[in-house]
Protein backbone atom coordinates (compact mmCIF):
# COMPACT_ATOMS: atom_id res chain seq x y z
CA UNK A 1 0.00 0.00 0.00
CA UNK A 2 3.20 2.56 -0.52
CA UNK A 3 3.04 4.24 -3.24
CA UNK A 4 5.38 7.24 -4.29
CA UNK A 5 5.76 10.12 -6.33
CA UNK A 6 9.07 10.52 -8.79
CA UNK A 7 10.38 14.16 -8.61
CA UNK A 8 13.60 15.63 -10.63
CA UNK A 9 14.88 18.81 -9.11
CA UNK A 10 18.43 20.05 -9.34
CA UNK A 11 18.91 17.67 -12.04
CA UNK A 12 18.46 14.94 -9.64
CA UNK A 13 15.98 12.12 -9.44
CA UNK A 14 14.27 12.00 -5.62
CA UNK A 15 11.07 9.66 -4.84
CA UNK A 16 8.74 11.13 -2.17
CA UNK A 17 7.25 7.78 -0.77
CA UNK A 18 3.39 7.58 1.78
CA UNK A 19 3.30 4.70 3.90
CA UNK A 20 -0.64 4.48 5.20
CA UNK A 21 -0.54 4.05 9.26
CA UNK A 22 -3.58 2.25 10.07
CA UNK A 23 -5.02 0.75 13.57
CA UNK A 24 -6.99 -2.70 13.76
CA UNK A 25 -9.37 -2.09 12.41
CA UNK A 26 -7.78 -1.61 9.25
CA UNK A 27 -8.66 2.22 9.06
CA UNK A 28 -5.92 4.93 7.62
CA UNK A 29 -5.21 6.78 10.49
CA UNK A 30 -1.62 8.92 9.24
CA UNK A 31 0.55 8.56 6.52
CA UNK A 32 4.39 8.54 6.79
CA UNK A 33 6.06 10.98 4.44
CA UNK A 34 9.91 10.37 3.44
CA UNK A 35 11.75 11.50 0.31
CA UNK A 36 14.96 9.74 -1.02
CA UNK A 37 16.89 9.94 -3.75
CA UNK A 38 16.04 7.01 -6.10
CA UNK A 39 18.99 5.06 -5.52
CA UNK A 40 17.49 4.70 -2.03
CA UNK A 41 13.99 3.15 -3.11
CA UNK A 42 14.83 -0.20 -1.70
CA UNK A 43 15.89 0.86 1.49
CA UNK A 44 13.10 3.68 2.25
CA UNK A 45 10.25 0.89 1.44
CA UNK A 46 11.81 -1.29 3.58
CA UNK A 47 12.18 1.06 6.42
CA UNK A 48 8.57 2.18 6.01
CA UNK A 49 7.31 -1.29 6.50
CA UNK A 50 9.29 -2.34 9.56
CA UNK A 51 7.91 1.03 11.01
CA UNK A 52 4.20 0.42 9.87
CA UNK A 53 5.02 -2.68 11.98
CA UNK A 54 6.27 -1.19 14.84
CA UNK A 55 3.27 1.36 14.87
CA UNK A 56 1.08 -1.97 14.55
CA UNK A 57 2.78 -3.57 17.90
CA UNK A 58 2.21 -0.16 19.71
CA UNK A 59 -1.13 0.20 18.98
CA UNK A 60 -1.93 -3.65 19.71
CA UNK A 61 -0.14 -2.94 23.17
CA UNK A 62 -2.66 0.23 24.14
CA UNK A 63 -5.79 -1.73 22.80
CA UNK A 64 -4.45 -4.74 24.83
CA UNK A 65 -4.00 -2.48 27.77
CA UNK A 66 -7.08 -0.13 27.24
CA UNK A 67 -8.74 -3.52 27.31
CA UNK A 68 -7.42 -4.58 30.68
CA UNK A 69 -7.98 -1.02 32.12
CA UNK A 70 -11.93 -1.09 31.19
CA UNK A 71 -11.95 -4.82 32.86
CA UNK A 72 -10.17 -3.34 35.98
CA UNK A 73 -12.89 -0.52 35.94
CA UNK A 74 -16.00 -3.21 35.51
CA UNK A 75 -14.71 -5.18 38.37
CA UNK A 76 -14.42 -2.18 40.45
CA UNK A 77 -17.84 -0.98 39.64
CA UNK A 78 -18.43 -4.84 40.85
CA UNK A 79 -16.71 -4.75 43.90
CA UNK A 80 -18.50 -1.53 44.58
CA UNK A 81 -22.20 -2.55 43.82
CA UNK A 82 -20.66 -5.87 46.40
CA UNK A 83 -19.62 -3.21 49.16
CA UNK A 84 -22.79 -1.49 48.62
CA UNK A 85 -25.33 -4.73 49.52
CA UNK A 86 -23.23 -5.59 52.50
CA UNK A 87 -23.21 -2.10 53.74
CA UNK A 88 -27.41 -1.86 53.49
CA UNK A 89 -28.09 -5.76 53.92
CA UNK A 90 -27.83 -7.85 56.82
CA UNK A 91 -25.88 -10.75 55.16
CA UNK A 92 -27.88 -13.42 56.93
CA UNK A 93 -30.85 -13.05 55.85
CA UNK A 94 -30.41 -10.50 52.99
CA UNK A 95 -33.16 -8.22 54.44
CA UNK A 96 -32.40 -4.62 55.03
CA UNK A 97 -30.18 -3.65 57.57
CA UNK A 98 -30.59 -0.89 60.63
CA UNK A 99 -28.94 1.42 58.03
CA UNK A 100 -31.28 1.16 54.83
CA UNK A 101 -34.11 0.80 57.27
CA UNK A 102 -33.36 4.21 58.44
CA UNK A 103 -33.20 5.43 55.53
CA UNK A 104 -36.45 4.04 54.46
CA UNK A 105 -38.17 5.45 57.56
CA UNK A 106 -37.28 8.76 56.47
CA UNK A 107 -38.30 8.21 52.63
CA UNK A 108 -41.46 6.53 54.77
CA UNK A 109 -41.74 9.69 56.55
CA UNK A 110 -41.37 12.16 53.73
CA UNK A 111 -44.00 9.91 51.19
CA UNK A 112 -47.04 9.63 53.93
CA UNK A 113 -47.03 13.63 54.68
CA UNK A 114 -46.85 13.68 50.96
CA UNK A 115 -49.46 12.04 49.91
CA UNK A 116 -51.39 11.92 53.34
CA UNK A 117 -51.16 8.57 54.15
CA UNK A 118 -51.27 6.39 57.61
CA UNK A 119 -47.91 4.10 57.92
CA UNK A 120 -47.17 1.94 61.19
CA UNK A 121 -43.91 0.72 62.47
CA UNK A 122 -43.41 -2.81 63.92
CA UNK A 123 -41.16 -3.97 66.23
CA UNK A 124 -40.51 -7.88 66.74
CA UNK A 125 -38.13 -9.47 68.82
CA UNK A 126 -38.25 -13.66 69.11
CA UNK A 127 -38.66 -14.61 72.76
CA UNK A 128 -36.08 -17.03 74.26
CA UNK A 129 -33.67 -16.94 71.36
CA UNK A 130 -31.02 -16.91 73.15
CA UNK A 131 -32.20 -20.59 74.48
CA UNK A 132 -32.14 -22.02 70.94
CA UNK A 133 -28.67 -20.54 70.13
CA UNK A 134 -27.44 -22.29 73.88
CA UNK A 135 -29.51 -25.50 72.98
CA UNK A 136 -28.98 -26.79 69.37
CA UNK A 137 -25.93 -24.01 68.56
CA UNK A 138 -25.49 -21.35 66.01
CA UNK A 139 -26.55 -22.49 63.06
CA UNK A 140 -29.67 -23.60 63.77
CA UNK A 141 -30.04 -19.99 65.32
CA UNK A 142 -28.88 -18.80 61.91
CA UNK A 143 -31.14 -21.21 60.15
CA UNK A 144 -34.57 -20.23 62.49
CA UNK A 145 -33.62 -15.95 61.62
CA UNK A 146 -33.53 -17.29 58.06
CA UNK A 147 -36.94 -18.77 58.04
CA UNK A 148 -38.57 -16.24 59.92
CA UNK A 149 -37.41 -13.55 57.70
CA UNK A 150 -39.32 -15.58 55.04
CA UNK A 151 -42.17 -16.33 56.91
CA UNK A 152 -42.90 -12.25 57.77
CA UNK A 153 -41.77 -11.46 54.60
CA UNK A 154 -44.59 -13.57 53.03
CA UNK A 155 -47.07 -12.19 55.39
CA UNK A 156 -46.24 -8.17 54.63
CA UNK A 157 -47.10 -6.59 51.17
CA UNK A 158 -44.30 -5.52 48.75
CA UNK A 159 -44.44 -2.05 49.48
CA UNK A 160 -43.54 -2.71 53.31
CA UNK A 161 -40.44 -2.90 54.40
CA UNK A 162 -38.87 -5.67 56.72
CA UNK A 163 -35.30 -5.24 57.68
CA UNK A 164 -33.38 -7.24 61.00
CA UNK A 165 -32.00 -4.77 62.43
CA UNK A 166 -29.69 -6.58 64.94
CA UNK A 167 -29.68 -10.23 66.77
CA UNK A 168 -33.44 -11.51 66.56
CA UNK A 169 -34.85 -8.16 66.27
CA UNK A 170 -37.09 -7.46 63.01
CA UNK A 171 -38.71 -3.78 62.29
CA UNK A 172 -41.42 -3.50 59.85
CA UNK A 173 -42.81 -0.68 57.44
CA UNK A 174 -45.99 -0.98 57.13
CA UNK A 175 -47.07 1.69 54.44
CA UNK A 176 -50.17 3.54 52.74
CA UNK A 177 -52.88 1.91 55.55
CA UNK A 178 -56.40 2.86 55.61
CA UNK A 179 -56.53 3.08 59.44
CA UNK A 180 -54.76 1.66 62.73
CA UNK A 181 -56.92 -1.51 62.57
CA UNK A 182 -55.06 -2.61 59.89
CA UNK A 183 -51.70 -2.95 61.33
CA UNK A 184 -53.73 -4.78 64.06
CA UNK A 185 -54.73 -7.05 61.88
CA UNK A 186 -50.93 -8.05 60.10
CA UNK A 187 -49.11 -7.76 63.70
CA UNK A 188 -51.59 -10.49 64.94
CA UNK A 189 -50.95 -12.69 61.42
CA UNK A 190 -47.17 -12.41 61.91
CA UNK A 191 -47.55 -13.14 66.06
Amino acid sequence: ELFSIHSRFDGESYIIAFLPVKNIQNNVIAYLVSYSNSSGLKTLYRDFYILNFLILMVMILISYFSYKNVVARRDLKDEKEKFHQLSLYDTLTQLPNRLLFQEKIEQSLKESKRKNNKNALLFIDLDNFKNVNDTYGHDVGDKLLIVVGQIIKGLIREEDTLARIGGDEFMIILEELNNAEDSAKISKKII
